[in-house]
């Protein structure tokens, strides 16, 4: 479709914002139901240490991942600025406005009074 493929943009900023926004309140009401369903409250210890180590463990290994990647390709490197490009202004497209005026981008930004 070309440029005419733009026109459709805000639609599917529109339907991704809302997809992400849906996504954390049904985890949450998912584990939350499934938590509420467990009637011996050993289980329930249980899958929250399981639960709880699993988020630590994979936190620290991505933390040291992320970690060993900057050491071995620093991402600044040999990168200079320009003087003044704290001052140049960015357009902003209709099809973004569009989109910010119907919906948000995460669902933390739903009751902020900013856009993101």
């Amino acid at each position: 479709m070309g440029e005419r493929a733009l026109l459709f943009k805000p639609l599917g900023d529109i339907f991704l914002n809302l997809l992400f926004t849906a996504v954390v309140p049904l985890v949450f009401f998912s584990i939350a139901s499934a938590i509420t369903h467990i009637a011996e409250a050993n289980k329930m210890i249980k899958i929250v240490v399981v639960m709880f180590a699993t988020f630590i463990f994979t936190g620290i290994i991505a933390a040291l991942f992320m970690i060993a990647i900057v050491k071995l390709f620093p991402p600044a490197q040999g990168m200079v600025l320009p003087p003044g490009l704290s001052n140049t202004i960015q357009p902003i497209h209709l099809a973004d406005q569009i989109g910010s005026i119907f919906s948000v981008p995460d669902f933390l930004n739903l009751l902020s009074l900013r856009s993101g």
